[in-house]
Parts: structure tokens; C-alpha cells; sequence
């Protein structure tokens, strides 16, 4: 198992973050017509959590980001996650973010290239 480095996993953020602005735009916009933008917060992480933790523990084993740029998460034992591991995952990843990014940072750190969030919901991001 290769891990995937801080430029493989921020190209695979980067398609996803587009993927989720296409998808979350018509949303916004119809929460701004019916004057409901006080819901857009709730829907956003809801939206980002179905979208991470469906993915990640579906066969693709990642967002379609990790698909594209040919990585995928999984376990320690090179296994699919499951849902509430991918939803722990995502769960540490907004920890991870709130630390001002150190989360993140920290694959620097690792020996196996690990975030905060791999290290608490104890996976790995791998080369297919």
C-alpha cells in the first residue's frame, strides 16, 4: 500500500470542492428565493457529510476527487470503511479544519501520511 501524498489528496479536494459547488449552487439559490438562508449552514454540512461518508464507504471507496486522481480510503487492513467510520472521518476532518488546519499539516508529520481525521477514524488515503 502507497500512501497518498498532500498533493494527490488537495488535487482530489479541489475536484470535489468543484463537484460540491455545482451541486450546493441550485440549493443556495432556492433557499435565497423562499427567504430561508438561515438554513444553509445545516444543509451545507448535511450535504457535505451524505456526499464524504456515502462515497468513501461505497465501492468507489472515495469521493469522486479520490476516484479521478486514482486514490481511496480504507482501513488498516486495506478494507472498505463502512458508513459510521466514514462518518467519523468526516466528522475529525471538521475538527481537523477548526484547528486552524493543523489537522491537515500533520500529514507531514506521519509516517504513513495520515490527518487528524485518518488518525482518529484510524484510516489510510492510498494509490489505487
Amino acid at each position: 500500500m502507497k500512501s497518498a501524498g498532500f498533493f494527490l489528496r488537495f488535487l482530489a479536494l479541489f475536484v470535489d470542492v468543484f463537484i460540491l459547488t455545482i451541486i450546493l449552487f441550485p440549493i443556495t439559490y432556492f433557499l435565497e428565493i423562499f427567504k430561508l438562508e438561515s438554513y444553509y449552514t445545516i444543509i451545507f454540512f448535511i450535504s457535505l457529510w451524505i456526499y464524504y461518508s456515502l462515497l468513501e464507504s461505497s465501492k468507489l471507496q472515495g469521493t469522486i476527487g479520490k476516484y479521478l486522481i486514482g486514490i481511496k480510503v480504507v482501513d488498516y487492513n486495506n478494507n472498505r470503511i463502512s458508513f459510521n467510520i466514514a462518518t467519523l472521518r468526516y466528522v475529525s476532518s471538521v475538527l481537523s479544519s477548526m484547528l486552524f488546519f493543523i489537522g491537515y499539516l500533520i500529514i507531514f508529520f506521519t509516517k504513513r501520511q495520515q490527518t487528524l481525521h485518518d488518525i482518529i477514524s484510524k484510516t489510510l488515503v492510498i494509490s489505487k
